[in-house]
């Protein structure tokens, strides 16, 4: 990416629209894994430029976040190069999340912008005595323009109309079409500027249709609504896709995730692939801070362990991010590796807040009628119920001292997210268990007044040890549940055996392949299900076991997690109590039953 300064004198707030230098042609440092450091520029001359995406509506998005079309803030309206800058008129979205951003740029507070582009052809200009090398782009193309905080290239801004600014840039006044049409402008018809040919050649068209404008004797500014309903008619007739366009990273970021790798690898070796041609392996955790302050803007030079130590705590230090970043990647790491068995029978949603969720089930339709000529179509009766339950927070501090640091200790700084990770992953575990347990086992109280394993909900067996008979009629009973009203069945497959884990060997032995010597010593039941062996169920009972459908078919279970956040979160800050980073992990979530059809439930024998 490259960034330019914004400014906010060229908005029109009534069409949301604001002009931007997206590039002056700036030299920029960038960072690769094979070259290391090195110094890019982009060519402005207009052969060297292709600006169809832009031209043809490219996205304004936020910060280069292309993964989500919440992210994108508007289009770029028009783009041009002008006096070997590339310039561009901007439209916002009207979108209430939008509006704080067009606000902000409104108010001065956000002024940069920043390009995303595809490099097609570079040429190596580096000089003979240069340390870096340095490359210019000569094909290329940019592909998206970004609103973003911090700028690479300075001189990329909104443009302003108050002089008082002191900006560099020329305003460009926007005539409207119907203007256009009604005079010929000074500002399109400048004899001084550029000639039909010129233009044409500028936005990539060819130099057969810039003559043909100009043997219609049309002036500049009508020549030029042409070049535009040209550009729109090739834009139809080729639609320009940018899913690959190239976002580069500056050397800092890149080096700053290179010490994240180098820092796992050396936790976990065999789980963490080793930043290659980078930085040494033997590199301690002093080194690395030492490393990464000077990424950030601190002088280390002369200073020395203790004092390093210091400034890395330090709240005014970013230094602490660094250690975030990797403790939340072990900690998603070693949560995703620690799930319960029991969490495939939850359907996995979200929750605004801690206000009690509420989840309805309905009926469905139970079949389709029959329609004769000139019938009247029927309604079909609604009947629904609702369970509910409410989220949680849950929650550890802990800490890592800087005596930790300096003794090059990376065992505490990783061990404590990870045992986040694993202490996550076992509280879901818990508390799904902990619902299923309630009421002696047979579950919380529904909506209707009986238990999730009731005989009244046709999902509680009599008593029998895990065997192909007693699994029978278990599938039987969940195959004949029916929908609310009774109507009709509903037809539901059993996908898992959840047994404790002392029914485990027993269980998978009555689901196992076996090759019978007759047919009557078929197993029935040979890869129908799913062995869940579930050690914290032992506790209650040693003998209990159940049968569940999938989720995604009819879900029984469900858990949610607050504002989509799937998965525990890790924070830090320097300590107060302690030298040292204050570490605490915080998990939000609530588990539920929301019907009782796709579940059965055997005491055992």
């Amino acid at each position: 990416m490259l960034n330019v300064e914004l400014a906010a004198g060229s908005i029109d707030a009534k069409s949301r629209t604001v002009e931007a230098i997206w590039y002056t042609g700036t030299v920029v440092k960038r960072y690769s894994w094979m070259n290391g450091s090195y110094n890019l520029q982009f060519s402005m001359d207009p052969e060297h430029v292709r600006l169809g995406r832009l031209q043809s509506g490219a996205p304004v998005l936020n910060a280069h976040n292309d993964f989500s079309a919440q992210s994108v803030l508007g289009v770029v309206e028009e783009a041009w190069i002008e006096n070997g800058q590339g310039k561009a008129k901007l439209r916002f979205s009207d979108r209430a999340d939008v509006e704080p951003v067009f606000r902000d740029i409104s108010n001065k507070i956000l002024r940069n912008v920043s390009m995303g582009a595809v490099i097609h052809k570079l040429r190596d200009v580096t000089k003979e005595n240069d340390q870096e090398k340095s490359f210019l782009a000569v094909d290329w193309e940019p592909a998206e323009i970004s609103v973003v905080p911090v700028p690479a290239d300075p001189g990329s801004q909104f443009l302003q109309q108050q002089r008082d600014e002191q900006l560099l840039y020329s305003e460009v006044e926007i005539i409207p079409r119907e203007e256009i049409m009604q005079t010929n402008h000074p500002a399109i018809d400048n004899p001084d500027g550029p000639t039909i040919h010129q233009r044409a050649k500028c936005v990539g068209l060819s130099a057969e249709f810039a003559e043909s404008l100009v043997q219609q004797g049309l002036t500049k500014a009508e020549a030029g609504l042409k070049i535009l309903d040209k550009l729109a008619e090739n834009s139809e007739a080729n639609p320009i896709r940018s899913s690959n366009a190239s976002i580069t990273r500056d050397g800092g970021q890149t080096e700053r995730s290179g010490l994240q790798d180098l820092i796992l690898n050396r936790f976990s070796p065999n789980r963490y692939a080793f930043p290659k041609g980078q930085f040494e392996r033997t590199l301690s955790l002093m080194e690395v801070t030492r490393r990464d302050l000077e990424i950030r803007g601190h002088r280390t030079q002369g200073k020395r362990d203790s004092e390093i130590a210091q400034l890395a705590f330090q709240t005014t230090s970013d230094h602490p991010n660094l250690f975030t970043a990797t403790g939340a990647r072990r900690l998603a790491d070693s949560y995703a590796e620690n799930q319960s068995p029991i969490k495939e029978l939850f359907r996995v949603s979200d929750a605004r807040d801690f206000r009690p969720k509420s989840v309805v089930k309905f009926q469905g339709v139970s079949d389709l009628l029959e329609l004769n000529e000139h019938a009247e179509i029927l309604h079909a009766p609604v009947h629904s119920e609702a369970e509910t339950y409410t989220p949680k927070q849950f929650a550890r501090q802990a800490a890592f001292s800087d005596q930790s640091l300096r003794n090059d200790d990376l065992e505490a700084l990783l061990r404590l997210p990870d045992e986040f990770g694993k202490a996550a992953a076992r509280k879901e575990g818990d508390e799904a268990v902990r619902l299923l347990q309630l009421n002696s086992g047979l579950g919380p109280m529904m909506s209707d007044g009986l238990n999730l394993f009731d005989a009244g909900h046709g999902n509680l067996g009599s008593g029998g040890a895990i065997s192909e008979s007693t699994i029978t009629a278990g599938l039987l009973a969940i195959r004949l549940q029916k929908n609310l009203d009774g109507s009709s069945t509903l037809g539901l497959v059993p996908r898992f055996l959840l047994v404790p884990a002392t029914k485990e060997v027993l269980a998978r032995k009555q689901i196992s392949v076996v090759y019978p010597p007759t047919a009557d010593a078929v197993n029935p039941h040979t890869g129908s299900l799913a062995v869940l062996a579930e050690s914290r169920l032992d506790a209650a009972s040693t003998l209990a076991w159940y049968l569940a459908v999938s989720p995604a078919s009819a879900a029984v279970f469900e858990i949610a997690f607050l504002d989509g956040a799937r998965g525990p979160r890790i924070e830090t800050r320097a300590g107060w109590d302690i030298l040292g980073l204050q570490m605490r992990c915080v998990h939000e979530f609530g588990l539920g039953v929301i019907d009782w059809r796709g579940v059965y439930r055997n005491p055992g024998a």
